[in-house]
């Protein structure tokens, strides 16, 4: 099974992928061997609020975004916070500064 098919067979509407990032990212890093975690914000083309996302990354390091489809059909920028889900404590510690768009000196490892 491709990328593409396992995302159309588990999340194929917008309504299936509405904040559902979390998940689909965690089920898919676990089944596909080749993506890892990205952490961060995402907006579709043409708005401008920001939103915490999570996607993964392929081997080629090509975005694979199983829940991409809750953005409508826009082009989606997307910026990395960390590349691995973040605890509890460090999301906090960042949460407010996203708010006010202010991303963290550097990618969390």
């Amino acid at each position: 099974m491709t990328h593409q098919q396992w995302i159309d067979k588990y999340y194929p509407t917008p309504r299936d992928c509405f904040n559902k990032c979390h998940v689909a990212v965690s089920d898919m890093v676990i089944y596909f061997s080749d993506l890892t975690v990205q952490v961060g914000r995402a907006v579709e083309n043409g708005n401008i609020k920001w939103h915490n996302h999570c996607w993964c990354k392929d081997s080629q390091g090509y975005i694979v975004d199983p829940t991409a489809k809750q953005f409508g059909n826009k082009r989606i920028e997307y910026e990395l916070i960390a590349e691995r889900f973040l605890t509890y404590d460090e999301y906090k510690a960042i949460e407010y500064d996203l708010s006010f768009g202010i991303l963290p000196d550097a990618v969390i490892h």
